[in-house]
């Protein structure tokens, strides 16, 4: 077993729930006839191990009989642990019910109990039916055809046949309709993924470009439920990524209704349900819809509390990762700063025990959103560290805006804490980042421009933070220019220059937190 098996061994046991550890024991002993259970004492050792090393392991058990091969214990362990998996949750979905129910059909069949068989296939496809499973349907018609086949067609028609031909023809045709809208979603994705907004109007032609596919010129092309939700998911991040929050929003709400409606096909994907609440509420705040924004909050809430995240690390990733990024984003952004303080402790250890789980673009916005907090309370040092982590330990792409607007928020601290020379040459290394790149907004060509003359001024004349201003007010209100704001608010920091009031409170002014203080 190679070292990346071995690994792959450790990731899996340290990925059980108690209660899975607990039934693979069970399992083990049953299944595993031996006086010593091998099986069991290597996982216990392996469990103990935070980090796999498997020469302690060896030490542990010298002497022993499998030592001499101990990559062929290793593998039957996984394939074992394996197994008491698919046992443990062989009803936890309907996925895994339907696939119990076909080989309990197909054990039936062998052994030419067929009227059994066709009675169990007839409840699996009723289940896959109330359920969207078309692919799993197919599966069902194939061993119902082999029931008509060995009854020699007995009391079958010509026309009969030909029904079944349709209703098998109709189910490849919803298959290939979900599997086109799919792949029209990933092409739309996957640009979007690795370089973030539509940052001029070549791309915005590209993605147009896939919006005149004829499957996305009205939603009944969409044929089933989860088709309509990929229609809709299409346009809302098409509208997202082009500046048009209005229209996202409109396709974000058809989506959450679409769901709503159709629950019982979401109800083992609660993370789609999870996902289009947090976005709504996301897009939401920065329409300022405030009062829908409270009720989809509620009703995310009630949601999370529903759920039962206890045995499901996954959910519990995604959940934290999700619903604490939102609340740190909108307390950040808003400049409510005490408040974003006091779930800190909470994000923090939501970092720290989903480390490897989160995905390095998923940690590097934590990040931002902690760095930006502890620039609105004035700590530019420890708002330095963070932004550092992402530069230098997250490894996200560089082509990601969140590295971008990383760059530019190390500019802004390093001015803060007076590191003028830094910034010289820091403005100097993010212009030849920005050139290579090609994908510049005008936002970023206007910031470049300020911090590379900022140093011909004295650090409290506000001459450059008053021609700063003016160009960007010139530019917030362009679709495309949308995103940096988005990241850092540059207008309010260069007010706090030209005023001298502080810029957490003038964040707040902007968002009806508080009254402009006149004296300041």
């Amino acid at each position: 077993m190679s070292k990346k098996t071995s690994e792959h061994l450790h990731a899996l046991v340290h990925s059980l729930t108690p209660h899975e550890k607990r039934y693979f024991k069970i399992y083990a002993t049953r299944h595993v006839i031996e006086k010593n259970n091998v099986h069991i004492q290597v996982f216990d050792a392996v469990d103990e191990q935070e980090t796999y090393d498997e020469q302690i392991i060896l030490d542990r058990f010298k002497g022993e009989k499998f030592v001499k091969r101990f990559a062929v214990t290793k593998s039957r362990l996984y394939e074992l642990i394996l197994k008491s998996l698919h046992a443990y949750h062989a009803s936890s979905s309907v996925d895994a019910e339907l696939k119990k129910m076909l080989h309990m059909a197909e054990i039936l069949y062998k052994k030419t109990l067929y009227r059994q068989c066709d009675k169990l296939l007839k409840k699996a496809k009723k289940l896959a039916l109330e359920h969207d499973k078309h692919t799993t349907l197919l599966e069902i018609r194939l061993w119902e055809k082999r029931i008509l086949e060995k009854d020699n067609y007995s009391g079958q028609d010509d026309q009969a046949i030909k029904d079944i031909l349709e209703e098998d023809l109709h189910t490849i045709e919803l298959i290939k309709n979900y599997y086109t809208f799919w792949n029209l979603k990933s092409r739309f994705f996957l640009p979007l993924y690795k370089g973030g907004k539509v940052r001029n109007l070549e791309e915005k032609e590209k993605f147009n470009q896939i919006l005149l596919d004829p499957h996305l010129q009205d939603e009944d092309m969409a044929l089933t439920v989860e088709a309509k939700y990929l229609f809709h998911h299409i346009y809302s991040a098409h509208n997202f990524s082009t500046g048009d929050y209005e229209k996202s929003y409109q396709h974000m709400i058809l989506n959450l209704r679409l769901i709503e409606k159709n629950f019982i096909l979401f109800k083992e994907e609660p993370n789609t349900y999870f996902s289009i609440l947090s976005n709504v509420i996301y897009i939401g705040n920065q329409l300022k819809k405030h009062s829908e924004i409270r009720d989809h909050f509620d009703k995310l809430g009630e949601f999370v509390a529903r759920l039962d995240q206890k045995d499901n690390v996954d959910l519990q990733m995604r959940i934290f990762s999700i619903l604490k990024s939102l609340e740190l984003t909108i307390h950040v952004q808003k400049g409510e700063y005490d408040r974003a303080l006091d779930i800190l402790p909470e994000v923090e250890g939501g970092l720290k025990k989903f480390d490897t789980k989160l995905s390095p673009l998923r940690k590097a916005d934590f990040l931002f959103n902690i760095a930006t907090l502890y620039f609105g309370l004035e700590q530019y040092s420890d708002s330095l560290k963070n932004v550092n982590k992402i530069l230098n330990e997250t490894r996200i792409d560089e082509n990601e805006d969140l590295f971008s607007f990383s760059k530019f928020m190390s500019l802004v601290l390093h001015y803060e804490l007076g590191h003028f020379e830094l910034v010289v040459y820091q403005s100097e290394s993010t212009y030849r980042y920005l050139k290579k790149r090609n994908r510049v907004f005008k936002t970023e060509q206007a910031l470049i421009r300020f911090f590379k003359r900022l140093h011909q001024y004295e650090p409290k004349d506000t001459k450059p933070f008053i021609e700063l201003r003016d160009e960007l007010m010139s530019l917030i209100e362009e679709p495309l220019e949308k995103a940096p704001f988005e990241y850092f608010d540059f207008i309010s920091w260069c007010d706090s220059k030209i005023s001298g009031q502080s810029f957490a409170h003038l964040v707040r002014v902007k968002h009806g937190i508080e009254p402009l203080d006149k004296a300041g």
